[in-house]
């Protein structure tokens, strides 16, 4: 079983036991029932799900343009071991990976970004991956397409260029963790364990 980058902090609670907790057995479970009865997840938010997709190349644009920078998306997934992830942004020259969320509106952006652990997990997880030293989570704001609009929603929620480009990006930086990291791959190795116990017990 591949871990994703970007769900491995829905296992991290109490990272520094060596026992899984209840939180990520609940989730483990899904996934093994998930490959056995061969089932997936639902998209629960598709107008903010979609926006992320179709506006991913506009708020890197912004993010360039405030930030004064020249990056592109980056193409390359790397996998190591039973964790794999695809980071926004990479930019070896500054030991840096950057992620890219596209706020769904002015109500959801955050001018003051605080991380959640979530997030963390998977900006450690990313540094990990691509051999970096330290990794930006980055909120974008850009004009939401009309037809992602929620129609509760007031229209100038979605409509941004009223607000000046500097304030339409928030960022916020972490540096690695040489023990939070060595954390998250322990934690990994008794999710793998688990998950393999448990499809043995449904294997024809």
């Amino acid at each position: 079983m591949i871990f994703r980058a970007s769900m491995v902090g829905d296992l991290m609670s109490y990272p520094d036991k060596d026992k899984l907790p209840d939180g990520a057995i609940t989730i483990l479970d899904k996934m093994v029932s998930q490959k056995v009865v061969k089932w997936k997840d639902a998209d629960l938010d598709f107008y903010t799900l979609q926006k992320g997709i179709q506006c991913e190349e506009e708020s890197i644009e912004l993010y360039n343009e405030v930030k004064d920078t020249f990056y592109i998306k980056n193409a390359e997934r790397v996998t190591a071991g039973n964790l794999t992830g695809e980071c926004d942004l990479l930019d070896t020259s500054e030991s840096l990976v950057i992620d890219i969320k596209t706020a769904y509106s002015k109500a959801t952006f955050p001018l003051n970004i605080k991380l959640s652990k979530l997030y963390e997990w998977q900006l450690r997880a990313y540094m990990h991956l691509y051999n970096v030293d330290h990794a930006e989570l980055a909120y974008c704001l850009v004009d939401t397409p009309e037809e992602f609009r929620k129609k509760t929603d007031p229209q100038h929620w979605h409509e941004v260029l009223d607000v000046p480009l500097n304030l339409r990006v928030s960022t916020l930086r972490i540096a690695r963790d040489e023990v939070k990291e060595q954390q998250l791959l322990n934690r990994l190795a008794l999710c793998s364990q688990y998950i393999k116990e448990e499809l043995s017990k449904w294997q024809q």
